[in-house]
């Protein structure tokens, strides 16, 4: 409220700043966002003290600028108790794109799911290819909305969930075919279910095992013998393949 007073009585003495330093602290007195982005670079400095204090609209203002220094402070800033705040800074790494690519992948694996769900939207505004292969594994997050962040960031890319899913249950790596099978169980979508049928008998017991539950989680149900007992195998259910 001071800084408010002071920057209205300094209106009304039609004071003008004549430095980049001194337009930069009247700027902030007057919460004059859309001046600090005129101002751009002597504005950046000053924009990450006001983030450091919780405010959304700085967050706002540094990706407009679009200065790499403003990186990490808004990295830091996905971490703000605030949902507007971590909002606005998930928004301001996207458009300061490339330069964010990098540290945002990183926080993907960070232990709070606010910061995963916050990167992964973040990454879907930059729409780097890079950042597909780091947010297909956040489809198996234990969170629902990192899961569905995810999977938003990889329709913005041009990645559409689904298909990417079905096609790594044709990969060499097993491992990749496992996630996939499994992240099919978690979207709910029946165009998964045939894929998955077929992955009951992939080579690696995993993946039949994966494409089990998966198809478990779609509440498919085998019609024929041939079906079932690919699908009792694969869940090692013994006792129903003998009842067959």
């Amino acid at each position: 409220r001071v800084r408010i007073a002071v920057a209205v009585t300094l209106d009304e003495l039609t004071w003008k700043p004549d430095t980049d330093e001194l337009k930069a602290v009247y700027l902030i007195a007057k919460k004059d966002w859309r001046g600090y982005v005129k101002l751009g670079e002597p504005a950046v400095e000053p924009l990450i003290k006001a983030l450091e204090e919780g405010n959304s609209s700085a967050a706002v203002a540094l990706g407009e600028i679009g200065d790499a220094q403003a990186v990490e402070p808004l990295i830091k800033a996905l971490r703000d108790g605030d949902w507007q705040v971590r909002e606005a800074v998930a928004k301001a790494l996207g458009e300061i794109g490339e330069a964010a690519l990098e540290p945002l992948i990183g926080v993907l694996s960070d232990e709070n799911s606010d910061v995963r769900k916050s990167a992964a939207e973040a990454l879907g505004e930059i729409g780097d290819e890079r950042a597909v292969e780091p947010l297909i594994g956040m489809l198996l997050d234990d969170y629902k909305a990192v899961r569905g962040s995810a999977a938003g960031a990889l329709e913005k890319i041009g990645k559409p969930v689904v298909e990417l899913l079905i096609e790594a249950l044709s990969d060499d790596d097993e491992q990749r075919r496992k996630y996939a099978a499994e992240g099919l169980g978690k979207t709910g979508d029946v165009r998964a279910v045939e894929p998955l049928i077929k992955a009951l008998s992939d080579e690696n017991r995993w993946v039949c095992g994966a494409a089990a539950g998966a198809l478990d989680k779609l509440k498919w149900k085998p019609e024929t013998d041939e079906y079932r007992v690919a699908f009792f195998i694969a869940k090692d259910d013994w006792e129903d393949c003998v009842s067959l």
